[in-house]
Order: C-alpha cells, then structure tokens, then sequence
C-alpha cells in the first residue's frame, strides 16, 4: 500500500510539474489571436522533455512534430527529432540528433528527395551551454525532377570537396570548402550549356582573383562582374505592383473578425527567367490559395539570378496578403 501511495505522489508530482498549452502562431511563429493564426499547435513540456505538435489552421492538415530531450540544469536541448509535413501532407524535413550524429533530410513538394546531410559532432556542455564541433560531414541536395543539385564532402579534417550541377545535368561548379563552408583555393563554374563560366581563387570566401568567360568560352575583358539575384522586368516594385494589380478577394467569401487573409506561396526562377515549381507552402483557404498560385504561374519571364556569371534557378518565398479593408 504504501509502495502504491509513493507511485501516486510521484506521478502526481510530475503532473504538476508538466505544463501542456495551446497556441495560436502566425507565420512568423509570433503568437496571436486564433483570426489571424497560420498554426495552431499543442505543446507539452517538463523538465526532461519537450513535444510540440502543429497544424495549418487553413488546411486543417499536420504541419510538424517535434521532441527534445533537455539537458538538466541547462537552456539546450540534447537529443531532437523534428519533422514538417507540407500542406499536401507530403513530408518537408526530418531533422534527427542523436548522441552527436545528425540526420537531416527534406523533400520537394512533389516528394523527391531534395537534401540529404550527415554530420558528425562532438560537443561539450559549457556553462549554460551546448557547445557544438563539426567532425564528418556528407551532403547532399537534388532538383525537384530528380538530378543531382550538390554535394558535399570531407577530404581531410579540414577540407571539403564541393561539386555541383544545373538541373539538365550540366556540370555547375567545382571547389573546396573549409569545414566552416567558406570557400578557399581556385574554383571553377560553368554555364548550363558546359562551357566555363568562370575560375576564382578564393581565401575564405574572400575573391583574391577572378576571371569570367561568356557563354561561347571567351574569355571577357571585365572581371569584376556583378552577382544579381533573380530580378522581375527593370522597374523598382515591378513584381509587388503585378502582384497588386492581379490580386483580388473573391466574391462571397468573409472572414470572421478579421478582414486580411495571408497566404506563403513558394516557386522557383529557372535560369531561363521562367516561374516553376510554385506551390502553397502556409495556406488559408482552397479559393485564396488558388488564386495566389495562378497569379505566380501567370508570371511573365523574370531575368534570372547571375552567379559567377552564368545563369542558375533560385528559390523564393513570399508571404501574400489579402485585404477586404474599405479603400
């Protein structure tokens, strides 16, 4: 009896010392009031756990799990596993830690394996913190129709080999990498088409000489040419005026107690300047997010992103807000 009443008092214990809550997040993962949430998510928490569960408050679908592992006495977190669904359901990443390995990899919304990373770790805990050194690492990434974007990996403790490619299987880039990512020694990049883009000697991502090449192999009398990202025609606010001028509220549809609606819409620039790959990444509703993505899929051309001169895709993000507000 009395071994019963202490599993009782221990179990009551824990209870209170476990705190549940609901919370309502906008995209920003702010919390606000449930009108203008993107997430709606369960959290459980005491003091060698954590669980957090999330979902679209437009889709009504799961947006992510997750679980940590506290390290007594400190504000880090050990052992984790995190994974993220898409709107569509198809799973977005799986984020794994544990006892110093980390597994991660995501996914195309279409579901091809887009990243893949493997790192080893040693850590050591400091005061109030979890100090983190890389010591393997293996990476990965691929487009969405499936080729090969990237890879990453260990030539000795403290250089890698990193290689890449454009979408139509083109070699893209070659060159080495210190084990903080920063680029070192000559690389070398090429247009879509094979021919050399550029060579650049680097020291820690620092240029120290560079020469560029056109399209054709000639080489080019400026050596200085400038990266651009991704640009929509030449006017300033072209893109967000064109966004502006096609949006609209539908007909038939009120929000209650609220008169905005947000949609986070995701698509990718190919090198060629044309819109691909656009999807919902937070959605609100069927009729608003359809509207958001046959907006983008309507886009005329955009001037592709120029990096180490030559054309390549570039990913964005963009959070999109509908307005019934009395002009």
């Amino acid at each position: 009896m009395k071994l019963v009443f202490t599993f009782l008092l221990v179990l009551f214990c824990n209870c209170l010392l476990a705190q549940e809550k609901e919370v309502f997040l906008n995209i920003n993962r702010d919390t606000v009031n449930a009108s203008a949430a993107s997430y709606y998510c369960k959290i459980f928490e005491n003091d060698s756990i954590k669980k957090e569960t999330c979902y679209y408050t437009g889709s009504k679908t799961l947006a992510s799990k997750a679980q940590y592992n506290k390290i007594p006495n400190i504000t880090s977190y050990y052992n984790t596993a995190y994974k993220t669904y898409f709107p569509n359901g198809n799973v977005s990443t799986i984020d794994t830690f544990f006892n110093g390995y980390r597994i991660y990899k995501s996914y195309h919304y279409n579901g091809v394996l887009k990243d893949s990373v493997f790192r080893i770790y040693y850590y050591t805990i400091d005061a109030n913190s979890l100090r983190e050194d890389k010591v393997g690492i293996r990476e990965w990434k691929w487009y969405s129709n499936g080729s090969i974007e990237d890879s990453a990996y260990n030539f000795n403790d403290t250089v890698l080999v990193y290689r890449s490619w454009h979408d139509n299987a083109m070699p893209g880039s070659a060159g080495y990498l210190d084990v903080n990512f920063k680029k070192i020694s000559k690389w070398k990049y090429y247009h879509s088409n094979g021919n050399i883009s550029a060579i650049i000697d680097y020291k820690k991502d620092k240029i120290i000489n560079a020469m560029h090449y056109d399209i054709n192999g000639k080489l080019l009398p400026d050596t200085l040419l400038a990266n651009k990202p991704a640009s929509f025609k030449k006017k300033k606010n072209a893109w967000s005026n064109y966004v502006d001028n096609n949006l609209y509220w539908p007909k038939g549809y009120k929000i209650i107690n609220g008169d905005t609606a947000t949609v986070v819409v995701n698509y990718t620039i190919s090198n060629t300047g044309k819109v691909e790959d656009v999807y919902i990444a937070v959605p609100f509703n069927p009729v608003f997010d359809e509207i958001v993505v046959n907006l983008v899929k309507s886009s005329p051309r955009w001037n592709p992103r120029i990096e180490c001169n030559r054309a390549i895709k570039e990913t964005k993000s963009q959070t999109v807000t509908f307005s019934n507000k009395p002009k």
